[in-house]
């Protein structure tokens, strides 16, 4: 039987952007090996998607708890839902703001 997958949209806020933070998510997010997305919203926050199980998951928030060696995570807001079955993990955006 396979493990049960969940799905986490997870608002990350505190000095995010410009600091390498999307690559290092996405570079944990391989290793961990959960799927979604990650990208820079326009009020400073990073937004990500992770599917996966709730182990998986729980690693994930972990690492953006942690954050990069740069960044300075201030706060985390997480939803959970049901997932949707995304494949892969990309970076959405390039630049400031993800644009």
């Amino acid at each position: 039987m396979f493990p049960m997958c969940k799905r986490a949209e997870v608002w990350i806020s505190g000095r995010v952007q410009m600091v390498g933070f999307r690559y290092f998510i996405k570079m944990h997010a391989h290793i961990v090996r959960v799927s979604g997305s990650i990208e820079n919203t326009s009020d400073n926050r990073v937004h990500a998607v992770f599917e996966g199980t709730e182990k998986q998951i729980n690693k994930m928030l972990k690492i953006c708890k942690a954050g990069s060696p740069l960044s300075k995570v201030k706060d985390i807001k997480v939803v959970y839902s049901e997932p949707i079955n995304i494949t892969g993990f990309k970076i959405i955006g390039i630049g400031l703001f993800g644009k």
